[in-house]
């Protein structure tokens, strides 16, 4: 998952600080690869879901996910899709947040 200035803009949080835009990153990270599990859990077998878990304890992240790619080689392209449902989700929340923001009532 790439997190760059380009998709700090595109959320709503380009001027966010360093330390905001980590938080942020991390709870992404989390939330679009536990919805990456679930679907995973539903495309492949109990064998290759032991293998994956196998792998992602013992070798981390990386090995796990080269696995599922030679196992399920559309994983990459459900993890843009998954990524960019929870962008467009986020860019709306905090559009409907911004706008109930009253700026004038907030400096008196």
């Amino acid at each position: 998952m790439q997190f760059d200035d380009k998709f700090f803009k595109e959320v709503g949080l380009g001027e966010a600080s360093d330390e905001e835009r980590a938080a942020f990153i991390e709870k992404l990270s989390d939330l679009v690869l536990s919805r990456i599990a679930v679907k995973l859990s539903e495309a492949l077998s109990e064998e290759q879901l032991q293998e994956f878990d196998s792998l992602l304890e013992k070798e981390g992240d990386d090995a796990a996910f080269a696995y599922v790619r030679q196992v399920y080689p559309k994983v990459d392209e459900m993890m843009a899709k998954e990524l960019e449902t929870v962008k467009q989700q986020f860019r709306s929340d905090v559009s409907e947040v911004m706008s109930g923001i009253d700026v004038d009532s907030s400096q008196k």
